[in-house]
């Protein structure tokens, strides 16, 4: 069935650590989005990889971005820089609505490609980019770095609803998330939500993949309800397009019965966090999405279980962002995605003539989360109830 064969996928994928190495990945860079200022330094920190160009509509923009981060190659057009035959791996941190047509070209141009979160604005576009990689036998990734730290890791392994082991806060029952910032500066996420505008698309999509990896990856919504302030429609905007949320809350139930309510937004002071309710206490997390490099944080509450039950034990579990398994300091937290990407490079190349199965385990583990995200974020888009912000910008 399909858990027992996303179970033997995650396996695969798990065992490209036991591979020899291969040659570097050497990375080209679609755009000079801010992003840039985290993903080059961790792939500096990043044994057997480097950035070796950056490329803009512009040459005079590609040539500041690559002076300003130390790359040693500007391209004025994205095309030039799929060209480059010292290139065999692209990050595309793109606008969404660009995706599809950039992840599809640098796979045609045969580069392993990973694509900034949220990696599309609906499901058929992720199953296009990932059958365009299967076809390539390249791999492809979301960048969700939240998704990759120590951190991550112990809470899917604590206290995932679908982990056999129990949990220090018993079953799992209830999640609460927030990530909302205020904007400080005008750009794509004022478009149209349709076009990846607005909270949900840009920070709302953590608290869902979040809810997603501790409800259970293959753990399907069975209802989903949500309220959204959005930006007024301008006199000239398109009048079925809902405009950029700049609040939204919802509420996901989980067909076992997980229920994760979120608010993410782009006004207010900055407020991220999270909460796990389980049948026997609650774990807390301060910084849920960006752990700190040095001594992340959950804070555990054990409940008796006696009627009118008080916190009979209160523990801080502290997990480090900064070790590597052999003993060594990461660096950077973005490198953990990266570290895990080169892992897969390394497997598909010594393998020989089983590489196409450590890609092929790799996309199929990817696409399963990606696919479940993008769903469910879709859905919460087309579902909320919408209330007029009351100004058409921020």
């Amino acid at each position: 069935n399909s858990f027992c064969t996303l179970l033997r996928t995650m396996a695969a994928v798990a065992a490209v650590g036991e591979s020899p190495p291969a040659p570097a990945l050497r990375w080209g860079i679609l755009s000079t989005a801010s992003i840039l200022k985290h993903f080059v330094p961790a792939v500096a920190a990043a044994p057997g990889q480097s950035v070796v160009a950056v490329a803009s509509r512009t040459l005079e923009k590609a040539a500041q971005a690559a002076k300003t981060y130390a790359i040693p190659h500007a391209e004025g057009s994205y095309e030039a820089l799929l060209a480059r035959p010292d290139i065999n791996a692209v990050y595309v941190p793109l606008p969404v609505d660009m995706h599809l047509e950039w992840v599809t070209k640098a796979l045609s141009a045969g580069k392993h490609v990973l694509v900034e979160k949220p990696i599309a604005l609906n499901p058929g576009d992720v199953a296009t980019m990932h059958a365009a990689a299967r076809a390539a036998n390249l791999l492809l990734a979301e960048g969700y770095m939240s998704l990759h730290t120590a951190q991550q890791r112990h809470l899917e392994a604590t206290f995932a609803a679908t982990n056999p082991a129990p949990s220090p806060i018993g079953r799992l029952l209830s999640i609460r998330s927030q990530f909302a910032y205020p904007l400080s500066r005008r750009g794509f996420r004022e478009d149209p939500a349709a076009s990846g505008g607005g909270s949900l698309w840009d920070v709302g999509c953590y608290c869902v993949a979040l809810g997603q990896t501790l409800a259970g990856r293959l753990v399907k919504p069975s209802s989903i309800t949500a309220v959204a302030h959005r930006l007024r429609r301008a006199a000239d905007a398109n009048a079925a397009e809902k405009q950029a949320d700049v609040l939204l809350s919802a509420t996901i139930t989980y067909e076992n019965g997980v229920v994760h309510t979120f608010e993410c937004g782009l006004v207010g002071t900055a407020r991220v966090g999270c909460e796990l309710i389980g049948t026997a206490g609650r774990a807390v997390l301060a910084a849920p999405f960006k752990p700190p490099l040095a001594d992340a944080t959950i804070t555990i509450e054990k409940l008796s279980g006696e009627p009118g039950a008080v916190v009979v034990d209160a523990q801080t579990v502290k997990i480090s962002e900064d070790a590597t398994a052999d003993g060594g300091a990461t660096g950077h937290l973005y490198r953990w995605q990266l570290d895990r990407f080169r892992r897969a490079y390394d497997a598909a190349n010594a393998r020989g003539a089983d590489g196409p199965a450590v890609v092929a385990a790799f996309l199929q583990e990817e696409e399963v989360l990606s696919t479940a995200i993008v769903a469910t974020v879709r859905q919460i888009h087309e579902c909320s109830t919408d209330v007029d912000f009351g100004a058409s910008r921020l």
